[in-house]
């Protein structure tokens, strides 16, 4: 293996989960030299972020406001890098400057169903809601994450790309602390990345879904994914 041209490398260790990469690593001071490789091709995260903003200036005025705003990216983005939404996470009062960041570079303001089609008037219904939207019994959009400490979703529109922006009454770990499924608490801020499940999500590959926010909507999505549901204890 230690022959094979660099492509043909990660495609075989693409194959391992991340212990067999681990444990091959340990085989010799070659292997580990390898798997710190193809780690670095394939999990850099500005090259993931490349796809939604374009240009390098772009990714770190992204990375910036992450730093400046709490902002997290979570949720199915941070478990699979090949998505075409980007899931991100910040709290309500602190949004316009990163909403103001995504209209400059381009990306439009598309309302879900109930919302102001007005960007404006949309962050300000929110930002004056007597209760967050989630909380709102007749929106089937928000099945399964009424009381978890979303305030607003709001989606922005480029072409094929989407990045959707949830934001929080309060911080956004609580939302995702309280997410439906395992599999889906991951986060990457402005410096790293972490898993709360690492080993049930990337070795075992499962998801333990919290009862109370759990949809069938949800387990479809992740059936999708090749990532069965199963009940926590």
């Amino acid at each position: 293996m230690f022959s094979f041209p660099r492509e043909l490398q990660n495609l075989v260790l693409r194959e391992f989960s991340s212990v067999d990469r681990h444990r091959f690593s340990l085989v010799n001071k070659k292997a580990r030299e390898l798997v710190l490789g193809h780690n670095e091709r394939s999990f850099r995260i500005r090259q993931f972020l490349l796809r939604f903003f374009g240009a390098l200036a772009n990714v770190a005025r992204f990375r910036i406001l992450q730093y400046e705003l709490g902002l997290l990216v979570s949720g199915s983005t941070a478990l699979q890098f090949f998505f075409d939404d980007l899931d991100t996470y910040v709290e309500l009062i602190k949004f316009r400057p990163y909403a103001d960041f995504l209209l400059e570079i381009g990306y439009v303001f598309d309302p879900i169903q109930g919302q102001p089609k007005d960007f404006e008037d949309a962050l300000a219904a929110a930002l004056n809601a007597e209760r967050p939207h989630a909380d709102q019994d007749d929106d089937f959009a928000w099945e399964g994450y009424r009381g978890n400490g979303m305030a607003e979703v709001f989606n922005f529109q480029k072409s094929d790309k989407k990045v959707q922006v949830i934001t929080c009454v309060q911080t956004p770990i609580e939302v995702i602390l309280n997410f439906h499924s395992t599999c889906v608490m991951n986060v990457i801020s402005h410096s790293h990345g972490y898993s709360l499940f690492p080993r049930a999500t990337f070795e075992d590959r499962v998801s333990l879904h919290t009862p109370t926010f759990a949809t069938v909507k949800d387990k479809h999505k992740h059936a999708r994914e090749n990532m069965p549901d199963m009940d926590g204890p």
